[in-house]
């Protein structure tokens, strides 16, 4: 009986690592690289592929807002191999990226690097998305047209769409007092007031002046004041965080 019982037992257990196995496995996945960067900048963005499991065919599109993106540059990577197309210009949308090969090839990592060129005037999330190629006339099967391995399987692609977050530069205000400056930076519209308070050298307030934002303030203090505080406020309240000049 004990002998039935531990055969039993073991039997469910490589039962259990067998379907754990199968569990684990994951679908090859194709995704775009998320970066952040700032309004006019050029920005590089990986196009990714990993838990590959063999294809002699992958075409894929990449969608992105027009207004704020312009791609400017595709750059392949020449480690995937095979033969690699693209759209005719860079300016179609949806852009079209393939690879065909004539065996099985099992590559992973950056399959190719798509470089964008921002707008000045963007701010905030821009996603580029990712997807199957699907045809001329929009009929295309994933997995039966596009994207199988060398036995017309389906490689059974997953989707990881990326983003450029484009953020905010900051507005920087360089106040000089005495031959001395200090910059007062924020991501924050050039408006408000900057407040330069003097003080003499038993901390007691000796003078208070108020200038109007701008990129460059040559302020002053009252005489007998040995350090200035410098504030940048708007609609009474701070902006950033004051500075100190010492006299």
């Amino acid at each position: 009986m004990t002998r039935k019982i531990t055969a039993c037992l073991l039997a469910v257990l490589v039962l259990l690592t067998m379907t754990s196995g199968t569990m684990a496995k994951e679908s090859p996945n194709v995704s775009v690289q998320s970066v952040s960067a700032g309004p006019g900048d050029t920005v590089a963005v990986a196009v990714k592929l990993s838990d590959n499991t063999g294809f002699i065919d992958i075409s894929l599109e990449i969608e992105y807002d027009a207004a704020a993106l312009q791609l400017v540059k595709v750059e392949q990577n020449t480690a995937v191999g095979g033969n690699f197309t693209t759209s005719e210009h860079l300016f179609q949308q949806p852009y079209v990226l393939n690879w065909v090969a004539t065996s099985n090839n099992t590559f992973n990592g950056t399959l190719a690097v798509l470089y964008f060129q921002i707008s000045v005037e963007a701010v905030g999330e821009y996603p580029i998305t990712i997807s199957y190629y699907k045809g001329m006339n929009g009929d295309y099967i994933d997995g039966d047209d596009v994207n199988y391995n060398q036995d017309f399987e389906p490689l059974h692609l997953t989707y990881s769409a990326g983003k450029i977050t484009v953020e905010e530069p900051e507005t920087q205000i360089t106040v000089t007092l005495g031959g001395k400056t200090e910059v007062l930076s924020a991501k924050h519209a050039l408006t408000g007031q900057i407040c330069v308070a003097g003080y003499r050298e038993n901390g007691q307030l000796c003078s208070v002046k108020f200038y109007p934002a701008a990129e460059k303030i040559t302020a002053s203090v009252d005489p007998g004041a040995i350090r200035a505080k410098v504030f940048w406020l708007d609609s009474s309240r701070p902006v950033c965080a004051a500075k100190n000049i010492m006299m």
